[in-house]
């Protein structure tokens, strides 16, 4: 970042991505605060540099993903995340990466801001944003992805049909999933009475014992 600040000035299209990729690390590695710093100096350059929209989106997106990372601290950090998101929230894209981060933080504000129903059709398509990156190959995020869409149709039960029916299905997605990729650990936390009543029965058939229904693991 400093060469570049000394090679092209902070007034560059290089420096404006030098701020992007900084942001995109602190996010990667837990660090919303130092991430949002970074990300906001590359949206104000973009006032003056013209980027591909793709690369735009991505700086919105992360930008969006550590405000929510921070909501729990209080402050407008959601209003601010809707804010710097909203514009791309139907964009077509083509990177299936930066497509699931739009789809992802898109989906949170949407539960953050009560629209439930909203929120679970946004996370049907960050799921198959997600398995698009992955190439179909199932993975831990996608197991907690199924929980996160369950947990919101759960909270939007008064507006979205079939609620119930709909949030035990995604348990179902992600206890496959968590089984699929040899986590029976997290398997096993998911509570058995959340799950519709036909795949409990054949598990309990497959173990040859009945699952322990006052407690929240699975006895596998």
């Amino acid at each position: 970042n400093s060469i570049q600040k000394i090679l092209h000035g902070e007034n560059s299209v290089e420096f404006l991505f030098s701020e992007a990729d900084i942001g995109f690390f602190y996010n990667e590695n837990m660090n919303p605060q130092s991430a949002i710093r970074h990300l906001e100096k590359a949206h104000s350059l973009e006032k003056t540099f013209k980027i591909d929209q793709e690369e735009s989106i991505n700086i919105a997106a992360e930008t969006a993903l550590a405000h929510l990372t921070l909501r729990k601290n209080g402050g407008d950090h959601l209003s601010k995340a809707q804010e710097v998101l909203k514009p791309y929230y139907n964009s077509k894209i083509s990177n299936s990466l930066i497509r699931f981060k739009r789809d992802l933080s898109r989906s949170r504000i949407l539960s953050a801001k009560k629209k439930y129903a909203e929120s679970a059709e946004s996370y049907e398509q960050t799921i198959l944003s997600l398995q698009e990156v992955n190439e179909n190959q199932h993975s831990a995020a996608e197991a907690h992805l199924y929980i996160e869409m369950a947990m919101t149709i759960e909270l939007g039960s008064k507006s979205i049909p079939n609620a119930q029916e709909k949030s035990s299905e995604c348990y179902m997605n992600a206890h496959k999933v968590f089984l699929e990729i040899g986590d029976r650990e997290s398997a096993n936390k998911i509570d058995p009475m959340k799950l519709p009543k036909e795949y409990r029965e054949e598990i309990e058939k497959s173990l040859d014992i009945p699952l322990d229904t006052n407690r929240i693991e699975f006895i596998c």
